[in-house]
């Protein structure tokens, strides 16, 4: 007897044990299915945080070039009045440009420049242009006016040394001498030599 109260015991407790075993699956399904939006979607705001940092660092970047690009200088013109310097910027370097001197020479005229390179770096096979003419006026056509003008390009054969003015001389011939009015000076520097420590 007291063997078929067990029995009939045990073959109750199966179900409720398959029952209870059912809810906790359930449950646990059910939690399961609650985190998962939750957690997708965390990633995902994570994912598009990381990519809007590095948009931002993008357009930064973008912005601090155009803004460089905008105001590089990479011809000055000079006044052959006058004896201070200006900037000008190259693909490499920033240099100082100076007139120093303009005399007569032949039918036309020696200008020297004085290129100050503040870098600590020395520049080889540099070319500088000098495009010079009569100054535009207010009533000259831009295009006639630019065609009147002369352009020569020299290649240096020394090299700009670091910390230092380096002076050039250009021959503007044929040049009258109301041809000074407008000078236009630019620059490129291919080879850069800097020293290893």
């Amino acid at each position: 007897m007291f063997k078929e109260i067990l029995a009939c015991m045990a073959f109750m407790a199966v179900p409720l044990m398959s029952q209870t075993t059912q809810h906790k699956s359930d449950a646990s399904a059910q939690n399961k299915g609650s985190q998962s939006p939750t957690g997708d979607l965390n990633d995902r705001l994570k994912a598009l945080e990381t990519r809007v940092a590095k948009l931002e660092t993008s357009v930064a970047t973008y912005k601090y070039m155009i803004d460089e690009k905008q105001t590089k200088q990479d011809t000055v013109q000079l006044d052959a009045s006058s004896r201070g310097y200006q900037r000008l910027d190259t693909e490499d370097s920033t240099f100082l440009i100076s007139l120093d001197d303009a005399s007569k020479y032949l039918d036309g005229y020696r200008i020297t420049l004085d290129i100050g390179n503040p870098s600590n770096a020395k520049y080889s096979n540099a070319k500088v242009t000098v495009r010079w003419g009569r100054a535009i006026k207010s009533t000259d056509s831009y295009d006639e006016w630019q065609k009147s003008t002369h352009q020569k390009e020299v290649a240096l054969t020394e090299d700009l040394v670091p910390g230092a003015w380096n002076t050039v001389t250009v021959d503007l011939v044929p040049c009258a001498s109301d041809e000074l009015g407008y000078l236009e000076v630019s620059m490129e520097t291919p080879s850069v030599i800097l020293h290893k420590q």
